[in-house]
C-alpha cells in the first residue's frame, strides 16, 4: 500500500500489486516526483482503468504532440496527465478520443500506434506490460504473440529472469513441468539453444492450470532465488493432498491444453485468425536509448530477431502444438484427441 504524507498528495492511500507498476510508469512519464506517479495510480484504481495502458495511450498522445505530429498540443507534465486520464474515465475532451483503446483512436487521430517506437508492443488491440527489447525474448515474451488474450503474467517462470543457464532451464524448470526428454530435446536444440515459441507452447497450457485453480501466478517465479517454487509437479502434489483425489503432471497437462484450446477456438468463432497473431511491428523497431539502440534479440541476447525469424518461430509453436500451420487452429484430430469435437467449434476451410 502507498500513504503519501505531505506535499500536494498528502493524505492519499492507494494500493498496487507491485511497487514497481508505479515505478515504470514514472519512468514512462518522465515524472520527477514518485507521489505524482503514486496519484494517477490511485485515480485509475477509483475509475476501474488500467493502469498501464492509460498511461501509455497518454504517453503516446503528449509524445506525439510534442514532435508536432498530432494539433493538439499537450505538455508532458503531471497536470495534463491527471486531466488526460481522467478525460479518459468521463469520456469527455480530447482525452474521451482515447476511452475505446489504440485503434479506435488511431482512427480518430490519424496516427499510427504501431509506430510507437517508446511503445512496449500492441497485440490485438492490446499493449504489452513488458518490451521484448529490453527482456529479451523468452516463452512469457513470446505468448504475447499466440494467446488469445495477450498478458504479461501467468506464463513466468524461471526463464522470466534474463540468461538463466541452459541447462537449469532444462533440468529445473522444463523437468519440473512433467515435459518428456522429446520435448526437451526440441526446446533445448537448435541454433538459439533455447527455443522460447516451443516453450510457450507448454507455458500457455500450465497458466490455465495455475488460473483453474487458483494459485497466485508470482510463485511460479521464485524458483531462481533457490527456494520451492509453483510448478506442476508441486501443483499436482498439493491438489491430491487437499482434495484426496490422485492426479499426476501429465493428467493436469492435459486439463491445461484442453482449456487453451478451447479459448482459443472461443476467439476463432469471434474472427480473429492467423493473420491476427503476429509480432508487434514496435518489437521490430530500434529503440533509441542514451546508450544506443536496442534490439529484439533471443533470450540469451546472441541473435538478432527479424520479422522472417518471428514468423519461423510461430511456425515451431504450430507444429509443438500439433495445430494446422496454414490456419494456425487445432485440426479436427486434435479437438477430438481433447475431447472437444462436440463443442461445435467450426474449422475454417482452406
Amino acid at each position: 500500500d502507498f500513504h503519501i504524507g505531505e506535499g500536494k498528495h498528502a493524505g492519499l492511500s492507494t494500493f498496487t500489486g507491485s511497487y514497481m507498476l508505479p515505478a515504470r510508469v514514472g519512468q514512462r512519464l518522465e515524472l520527477e516526483d514518485p507521489r505524482d506517479a503514486v496519484a494517477l495510480l490511485d485515480l485509475c484504481n477509483r475509475e476501474g482503468m488500467c493502469y498501464f495502458t492509460t498511461s501509455q495511450l497518454v504517453n503516446w498522445v503528449t509524445r506525439l504532440s510534442k514532435t508536432g505530429k498530432l494539433k493538439e498540443k499537450l505538455e508532458r507534465n503531471f497536470e495534463t496527465y491527471r486531466r488526460l486520464f481522467k478525460e479518459i474515465a468521463e469520456r469527455e475532451g480530447f482525452g474521451g478520443l482515447l476511452s475505446d483503446g489504440w485503434y479506435p483512436a488511431s482512427e480518430k487521430l490519424g496516427a499510427d500506434p504501431d509506430e510507437f517506437e517508446e511503445g512496449t508492443g500492441l497485440f490485438r488491440g492490446v499493449d504489452a506490460i513488458q518490451d521484448a527489447r529490453f527482456t529479451r525474448l523468452h516463452p512469457q515474451a513470446f505468448s504475447h504473440l499466440t494467446s488469445p488474450r495477450p498478458h504479461h503474467g501467468g506464463t513466468q517462470s524461471l526463464y522470466t529472469v534474463p540468461m538463466v543457464d541452459p541447462q537449469v532451464l532444462r533440468e529445473v524448470d522444463a523437468k519440473e513441468m512433467g515435459l518428456s526428454e522429446g520435448e526437451l530435446d526440441r526446446i533445448f536444440g537448435g541454433p538459439m539453444k533455447f527455443n522460447p515459441a516451443r516453450y510457450a507452447r507448454y507455458a500457455e497450457d500450465r497458466m490455465m492450470v495455475y488460473n483453474s485453480l487458483g494459485t497466485c501466478i508470482v510463485h511460479a517465479l521464485w524458483g531462481f532465488l533457490g527456494v520451492k517454487y509453483l510448478n506442476l509437479n508441486l501443483a499436482a502434489e498439493l491438489y491430491s493432498l487437499v482434495t484426496g483425489l490422485e492426479v499426476g503432471v501429465e493428467e493436469l497437462r492435459r486439463k491445461g491444453e484442453r482449456i487453451f484450446t478451447f479459448w482459443k477456438m472461443l476467439n476463432a468463432e469471434e474472427g480473429l485468425r492467423k493473420e491476427d497473431y503476429k509480432c508487434s511491428k514496435i518489437w521490430l523497431m530500434p529503440r533509441k536509448t542514451p546508450e544506443g539502440e536496442v534490439l529484439l534479440r533471443d533470450y540469451y541476447g546472441e541473435v538478432v530477431l527479424s520479422e522472417r525469424d518471428m514468423e519461423n518461430l510461430l511456425k515451431d509453436y504450430y507444429e509443438e502444438r500439433g495445430w494446422d500451420g496454414a490456419t494456425g487452429l487445432p485440426t479436427p484430430q486434435k479437438l477430438r484427441e481433447l475431447g472437444l469435437e462436440g463443442e461445435g467449434f467450426r474449422l475454417p476451410a482452406l
